[in-house]
């Protein structure tokens, strides 16, 4: 239903395609639950007042909208469809949280329920998930830079080609890095994710698709300048290596995986396949530099 509807949205001129995704919608109600706080026509009353904490928003159609600086903290957004939803920081100014005060709007959900939930394409730049349940969410393509996904439940999730990097530019970092640590990934699919200086530490990974998956670490070649005032100083190398310390990867596929210079210590790669694996420079569960006497 979220497909036809996506198509109808971008296909059909307005105010025919509103006509039908509304009619869509109606039908959709007969057959899915849909919560309390969501209007006739899928639509969600709480964003304009940007604070939709504690509502019930099963089922809810957001997709193709801007919903930066929005609290959801604690909302149930059971299949909601946010596909390629804009979720990203704006200048709008600060946001209040449960916790307190953000100082840029991003999006605020800690333990939302986001299970099954459409966010492919979504923006979620610098997001707050922290023990957000995304099991089954659909996370393909997703932007995911500097989120912090710590205890987040993500099993059966789909993030195939989703970024999860700690990008860099020039020599300075644009977002901290993804946290993932301690989220439950199992099952999940990582296939072709960018996952480069993410936190993964002591997240269960088993039996997660992670093939062709980049893990490698952002690296500023030594020999760089920058001139100021006329002075010119060479810039330092800087280097981002994945965290992957006591992950369980029993089972996991990283078939031609990216792992080179992955921290990898205490980690659990029982049954793991590894075919064509970059581990160049990688630190082993055994605490080995791979190249160096150490086997992965």
């Amino acid at each position: 239903m979220n497909d036809v509807q996506e198509w109808v949205h971008h296909t059909l001129p307005a105010p025919i395609s509103g006509v039908i995704d509304d009619a869509l919608f109606a039908v959709r109600r007969l057959v899915v639950p849909t919560g309390a706080d969501v209007g006739m026509f899928g639509t969600a009353g709480c964003m304009a007042g940007g604070d939709c904490s504690g509502k019930d928003l099963t089922a809810v159609q957001l997709h193709c909208q801007d919903l930066s600086g929005i609290n959801l903290s604690g909302a149930n957004l059971t299949g909601a469809n946010f596909q390629n939803t804009d979720f990203s920081a704006s200048a709008a100014g600060p946001v209040p949280a449960a916790s307190g005060t953000l100082t840029a709007n991003t999006v605020i959900a800690p333990g939302a329920d986001l299970s099954g939930a459409n966010l492919s394409g979504a923006d979620l730049r610098n997001a707050i998930l922290t023990n957000a349940n995304l099991s089954g969410a659909n996370l393909r393509g997703a932007n995911l830079q500097g989120a912090n996904l710590s205890g987040a439940n993500l099993r059966g999730a789909s993030l195939d080609s989703a970024n999860l990097s700690s990008f860099r530019v020039s020599w300075q970092r644009t977002s901290t890095p993804t946290n993932l640590s301690g989220a439950d990934l199992t099952g999940a699919s990582l296939s072709y994710a960018y996952l480069q200086g993410a936190n993964l530490s002591g997240a269960n990974l088993t039996n997660a698709n992670l093939n062709f998956a980049n893990l490698n670490p952002f690296v500023l070649e030594s020999g760089g300048t920058s001139t100021v005032n006329g002075r010119t100083t060479s810039l330092p190398e800087i280097s981002d290596k994945t965290n992957l310390t006591n992950a369980n990867l029993t089972g996991a596929s990283l078939y031609y995986a990216a792992l080179r210079g992955a921290n990898l210590s205490g980690a659990n790669l029982t049954n793991a396949n590894l075919e064509g694996a970059n581990l160049t420079g990688a630190t082993c569960p055994n605490g080995q530099i791979h190249g160096s006497g150490g086997n992965c």
